[in-house]
């Protein structure tokens, strides 16, 4: 059973959501592949694209694409981004959505080929993601075989090696630290732990993106508010407007992107 206290259920539908996306764009891809529509096939289509997409009107019914238009387009009750961008808190998502979802993953594969027959003949082969860039890690004091005298580890393992009393400690600390938003710290403690106990890299990733970006929103509001006139409407999902985001795939020329290195002051377009 999942645990609503560290953000289960919320958790559960961020990864349902990216496989019910996934699962669309390969169902478009076969779909204008089979209809020879070679050309127009594109890549990396977000799902606002595919739900408008006169190939997946054409394949699904329409009570399914309009159930689908409601739940996830921001003409409806915007699911996907609310929680994907970390403005709804793993409290305030309703379980009832994680369990649609999941419905819907489920009705999608009768409207493929024959899978069975696709699977014989090709083999995907599956890679693995460096959850860890050299550069980030810890050099032990003690000198070991290294270059410089010096061993290097991951943070990862340097949590292991601790005692569980100090482990427990550091990710407390790091969970409650005052950057992470309300709402948030169970589901990062919870996430710390996976990565630390069972190397759990994508439970991880799934549950600290949400979380970080809108740790980032709220930081970019918290200088810019005084600094560059932003208004405090950008900490929020705005039903009248573009939602401020970490990176503005697909759509950063209409909002404010937070990595960006100008601010976009919403009475004109000129840089701060």
């Amino acid at each position: 059973m999942l645990n609503d206290d560290v953000g289960e259920y919320s958790m559960a539908f961020v990864v349902g959501i990216t496989v019910l996306e996934k699962a669309l764009y390969d169902l478009h891809d076969e779909r204008s592949t089979s209809s020879e529509l070679v050309k127009s096939r594109k890549k990396n289509m977000i799902l606002r694209d595919l739900l408008h997409s006169d190939t997946l009107v054409d394949t699904l019914p329409d009570g399914l694409i309009r159930l689908l238009k409601i739940l996830f387009l921001p003409a409806g009750l915007n699911l996907r981004n609310l929680v994907w961008h970390g403005f709804m808190a793993p409290v305030e998502f309703p379980k009832c959505f994680g369990s649609l979802t999941l419905l819907l993953i489920m009705a999608l594969p009768r409207y493929f080929g024959d899978l069975s027959s696709k699977m014989k003949d090709e083999k995907t082969k599956l890679f693995r993601i460096d959850g860890f860039d050299d550069r980030f890690v810890t050099r032990l004091e003690e000198p070991r075989c290294g270059e410089d005298g010096e061993t290097q580890q991951d943070l990862v393992n340097v949590l292991r090696n601790e005692t569980p009393a100090v482990r427990d400690e550091v990710i407390r600390r790091w969970s409650t630290a005052p950057f992470i938003p309300l709402g948030r710290s169970n589901l990062l403690q919870r996430a710390i732990e996976a990565l630390a106990e069972r190397g759990d890299e994508f439970w991880f990733l799934f549950a600290v993106f949400p979380v970080l970006e809108h740790a980032l929103r709220l930081e970019f509001l918290r200088v810019n508010e005084n600094r560059a006139g932003v208004l405090s409407a950008y900490g929020f999902a705005q039903i009248d407007a573009y939602y401020s985001t970490l990176d503005g795939f697909g759509q950063k020329d209409k909002h404010q992107v937070l990595l960006h290195p100008v601010v976009l002051r919403d009475t004109d377009s000129g840089e701060s």
